[in-house]
């Protein structure tokens, strides 16, 4: 057996690829250090190639000790789902672009607030999108996406 065939394939998906998603990306890395067999992306539905993160998601990411100074934006494809074993987007609408796109794989695409099993008492599915927003919008998004990736966690 492969190597490769023990891993899981992690992607989070956003719109641009540039706020929500690198931060989730991030933060399931840093919090998953110590799993080997867990592998993760990024990419956005409607993403531009090659943009680096939002300066103040790195700038919130950078507070907790992750660096997003990396990060190319990228558009998810075909072949980013395929190898995917889980592909977490942040909202209903990212879930029925990724489903109409790639039926074949809707049995992996999740809503990231679903699949975590973490209570919200907003009723609302979806990871708020911060672009636009102060940093004080950003540092609430990423402590959510913190959360919400805790829970997926606990599940792989």
């Amino acid at each position: 057996m492969a190597e490769n065939s023990l891993k899981k394939h992690i992607v989070f998906v956003c719109t641009g690829n540039m706020c929500r998603s690198p931060m989730a990306e991030g933060i399931f890395k840093y919090l998953s250090q110590s799993r080997s067999e867990l592998i993760c992306e990024s990419a956005g539905v409607a993403a531009y190639q090659g943009f680096p993160a939002s300066v103040n998601a790195i700038l919130v990411a950078k507070k907790y000790g992750i660096d997003l100074s990396y990060h190319l934006s990228r558009c998810v494809t075909s072949s980013l789902v395929e190898k995917a074993d889980y592909v977490f987007v942040m909202t209903t609408q990212h879930l029925n672009i990724l489903n109409e796109h790639f039926p074949e794989h809707s049995k992996k695409i999740f809503l990231l607030k679903d699949f975590s099993g973490v209570e919200d008492d907003t009723f609302n599915l979806n990871v708020e999108d911060p672009i636009g927003g102060d940093l004080e919008d950003y540092e609430k998004c990423f402590l959510e996406l913190e959360k919400l990736i805790k829970g997926v966690l606990e599940k792989l």
